[in-house]
């Protein structure tokens, strides 16, 4: 289960989209994103880190905040955004309660 902080990703996503690139190869994907692709995974990167540092561990909650911020389904990146989220926001203390990470198709964006 990858696990990350807004401290350690959202600078990386920052300084990536600092490059002036038409195409990005994430390490999780065999597929390139496009730039607008890189800046709206940045965008939702952005948000649930900020809902986790905000709800803390209640996934349900900063899911569905999340879902009506972003105004259309979500889909496996952002679930697995926040559960990364949580996971790093957890890390510091014992061990993630695998209950809360139903979602047994993530990919994660680095191991």
């Amino acid at each position: 289960m990858p696990s990350y902080t807004t401290i350690e990703l959202l600078p990386l996503l920052d300084k990536f989209l600092r490059y002036d690139a038409d195409y990005y190869l994430p390490a999780h994907d065999p597929e390139p994103m496009t730039r607008r692709q890189m800046e709206e995974f940045t965008t939702i990167a952005n948000l649930a880190g900020r809902m986790v540092e905000d709800e803390g561990l209640d996934r349900e909650s900063i899911l569905k905040i999340l879902q009506a911020k972003i105004g259309t389904d979500l889909n496996s990146d952002t679930y697995e955004l926040v559960d990364g989220f949580i996971a790093g926001l957890n890390k510091s203390g014992d061990q993630v309660d695998q209950t809360i990470f139903p979602h047994d198709t993530l990919t994660g964006l680095h191991r």
